[in-house]
Protein backbone atom coordinates (compact mmCIF):
# COMPACT_ATOMS: atom_id res chain seq x y z
CA UNK A 1 0.00 0.00 0.00
CA UNK A 2 1.66 3.08 -1.13
CA UNK A 3 1.82 6.08 1.28
CA UNK A 4 2.95 9.92 0.77
CA UNK A 5 2.89 12.93 2.61
CA UNK A 6 0.55 15.28 1.81
CA UNK A 7 1.51 19.36 2.72
CA UNK A 8 -1.64 21.04 3.98
CA UNK A 9 -4.17 20.37 0.97
CA UNK A 10 -5.57 23.55 -0.18
CA UNK A 11 -8.77 24.29 -2.48
CA UNK A 12 -11.27 21.75 -3.56
CA UNK A 13 -11.19 18.52 -1.41
CA UNK A 14 -12.05 16.56 -4.95
CA UNK A 15 -9.35 18.05 -6.62
CA UNK A 16 -6.89 16.76 -3.75
CA UNK A 17 -8.82 13.15 -3.86
CA UNK A 18 -8.13 13.10 -7.62
CA UNK A 19 -4.26 14.19 -7.50
CA UNK A 20 -4.08 11.39 -4.56
CA UNK A 21 -5.88 8.86 -6.92
CA UNK A 22 -3.53 9.59 -10.10
CA UNK A 23 -0.56 9.23 -7.46
CA UNK A 24 -2.09 5.98 -6.12
CA UNK A 25 -2.05 7.27 -2.62
CA UNK A 26 -4.59 5.61 -0.38
CA UNK A 27 -3.61 6.61 2.69
CA UNK A 28 -2.22 9.91 3.13
CA UNK A 29 0.00 10.68 6.16
CA UNK A 30 0.57 14.43 7.48
CA UNK A 31 3.57 15.93 8.59
CA UNK A 32 4.13 16.91 12.62
CA UNK A 33 3.64 15.60 15.70
CA UNK A 34 1.42 12.56 15.93
CA UNK A 35 -1.42 12.69 17.91
CA UNK A 36 0.05 10.47 20.71
CA UNK A 37 3.07 13.00 21.23
CA UNK A 38 0.61 15.61 21.47
CA UNK A 39 -1.25 14.07 24.31
CA UNK A 40 1.80 13.32 25.97
CA UNK A 41 3.21 16.57 25.76
CA UNK A 42 -0.70 18.02 27.05
CA UNK A 43 -0.05 15.54 29.64
CA UNK A 44 3.15 16.43 30.88
CA UNK A 45 2.30 20.30 31.34
CA UNK A 46 -0.97 19.67 33.07
CA UNK A 47 1.13 17.14 35.51
CA UNK A 48 3.16 20.12 36.62
CA UNK A 49 -0.12 22.10 38.05
CA UNK A 50 -1.74 18.68 39.72
CA UNK A 51 -2.25 18.14 43.14
CA UNK A 52 1.37 16.01 45.22
CA UNK A 53 1.17 12.58 43.28
CA UNK A 54 2.20 9.78 45.52
CA UNK A 55 5.57 10.48 44.89
CA UNK A 56 5.47 14.06 46.97
CA UNK A 57 3.01 12.16 49.21
CA UNK A 58 6.11 9.04 50.28
CA UNK A 59 8.96 12.13 50.73
CA UNK A 60 6.22 14.49 53.25
CA UNK A 61 5.24 11.02 54.54
CA UNK A 62 9.62 10.46 54.97
CA UNK A 63 9.90 13.95 56.78
CA UNK A 64 7.27 13.19 59.52
CA UNK A 65 8.27 12.33 62.46
CA UNK A 66 6.52 11.64 65.40
CA UNK A 67 8.55 10.52 68.91
CA UNK A 68 9.28 9.86 71.27
CA UNK A 69 7.66 5.79 71.70
CA UNK A 70 6.40 5.43 74.17
CA UNK A 71 5.28 8.98 75.48
CA UNK A 72 6.02 9.62 78.69
CA UNK A 73 4.99 13.68 79.04
CA UNK A 74 5.39 15.14 76.13
CA UNK A 75 4.56 14.07 72.26
CA UNK A 76 7.28 15.91 69.50
CA UNK A 77 5.72 16.16 65.85
CA UNK A 78 7.79 17.35 63.13
CA UNK A 79 7.15 17.37 59.38
CA UNK A 80 9.60 20.01 57.60
CA UNK A 81 6.68 20.92 55.05
CA UNK A 82 6.35 24.69 55.57
CA UNK A 83 2.48 24.20 55.38
CA UNK A 84 0.15 24.81 57.99
CA UNK A 85 -0.94 21.30 59.07
CA UNK A 86 -3.41 19.88 62.06
CA UNK A 87 -2.88 17.01 64.59
CA UNK A 88 -5.48 15.08 66.15
CA UNK A 89 -4.75 12.96 69.16
CA UNK A 90 -7.65 9.70 69.24
CA UNK A 91 -8.32 7.24 71.50
CA UNK A 92 -8.85 3.75 70.39
CA UNK A 93 -12.71 3.98 69.76
CA UNK A 94 -11.80 7.04 67.86
CA UNK A 95 -12.99 10.16 70.41
CA UNK A 96 -11.05 12.78 69.71
CA UNK A 97 -9.36 13.96 72.68
CA UNK A 98 -6.85 16.75 72.04
CA UNK A 99 -6.28 18.85 68.66
CA UNK A 100 -4.53 21.89 67.26
CA UNK A 101 -2.62 23.36 63.91
CA UNK A 102 0.64 23.80 63.83
CA UNK A 103 3.72 24.68 61.47
CA UNK A 104 6.42 22.34 60.99
CA UNK A 105 6.54 21.20 64.58
CA UNK A 106 4.89 21.33 67.91
CA UNK A 107 5.17 19.81 71.25
CA UNK A 108 1.86 17.94 73.16
CA UNK A 109 1.80 17.46 76.63
CA UNK A 110 0.29 14.26 76.87
CA UNK A 111 1.03 14.11 80.86
CA UNK A 112 -3.54 13.98 80.95
CA UNK A 113 -3.74 11.36 79.00
CA UNK A 114 -4.18 7.62 80.70
CA UNK A 115 -1.88 4.84 79.82
CA UNK A 116 -2.40 3.20 76.71
CA UNK A 117 -3.02 3.45 72.73
CA UNK A 118 -3.28 6.73 71.04
CA UNK A 119 -3.58 7.08 67.45
CA UNK A 120 -2.37 10.87 66.38
CA UNK A 121 -4.07 12.51 63.09
CA UNK A 122 -1.94 14.78 61.03
CA UNK A 123 -3.55 16.90 58.04
CA UNK A 124 -2.67 19.12 55.86
CA UNK A 125 -4.04 20.52 51.85
CA UNK A 126 -2.76 17.59 50.67
CA UNK A 127 -2.12 14.82 52.65
CA UNK A 128 -3.33 12.90 55.79
CA UNK A 129 -0.93 10.78 58.21
CA UNK A 130 -2.08 8.61 61.29
CA UNK A 131 0.59 7.38 63.68
CA UNK A 132 0.11 5.28 66.83
CA UNK A 133 1.71 6.11 69.83
CA UNK A 134 2.24 3.81 73.16
CA UNK A 135 1.87 6.29 76.24
CA UNK A 136 3.36 5.18 79.40
CA UNK A 137 4.72 6.32 82.72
Amino acid sequence: EKTTKVNEPKGDVTKVKAKMKKAGVKKPTFPGPRASELLDKEFKKRKKYQKPGPDLVESSANKLQVFPNPVNNVININLKNNIKSNYEILDISGKILLSDSFLNETQINSSNLKNGIYLIKIRNDFNTFTKRVTISD
